[in-house]
């Protein structure tokens, strides 16, 4: 049967007795599928409220200066979504002091773990301050690595 692979309708048979077809998926479909594997994870993880953690540093007329994106999730693992410091405040502990006010909080609030994705650019940094690469995808984007970071609360 000619047409693309995301057209085609294949007939297979698995272990001699159930047949089936293979066929293009549905927006339905997904959301069908992602309901039933909520159901089915949520029979294992105790669940709790998602709670927002982010933090920031303002100068003395009000400027942000540096700041910090995190959020405990529903398994109580915080995600550091995003941190920065104005370059000009950078080498001043201010991003290691937020970082630090974060994991605190939500150690405080019963998390356990804190993760992050960071390219490598950014990895060290987060490695210097306890932090141990899970996961790394290499030459993503091209030339650079792609990391996942946690550290136990």
């Amino acid at each position: 049967m000619k047409g693309s692979p995301a057209r085609r309708k294949t007939s297979n048979t698995l272990e001699g007795s159930f047949r089936f077809e293979i066929r293009s998926g549905s927006e339905e479909d997904a959301e069908f599928l992602d309901q039933k594997l909520r159901e089915y994870d949520d029979a294992y993880i105790t669940k709790r409220p998602f709670l927002e953690l982010s933090r920031k540093l303002t100068d003395a007329e009000g400027k942000l200066i540096a700041g910090v994106h995190a959020e405990i999730d529903d398994m109580a693992t915080v995600q550091i979504v995003g941190l920065w410091v104005e370059e000009s405040c950078r080498g001043q502990g201010l991003g290691a002091y937020l970082l630090r006010s974060v994991e605190q909080a939500a150690k405080e609030e019963g998390a356990f773990l804190s993760t992050m994705n960071v390219y490598d650019w950014n990895a060290d940094y987060f490695l210097a301050r306890g932090y141990e690469a899970c996961v790394t995808v290499e030459n993503f984007p091209k030339g650079h690595r792609w990391h996942v970071l946690r550290k136990p609360l």
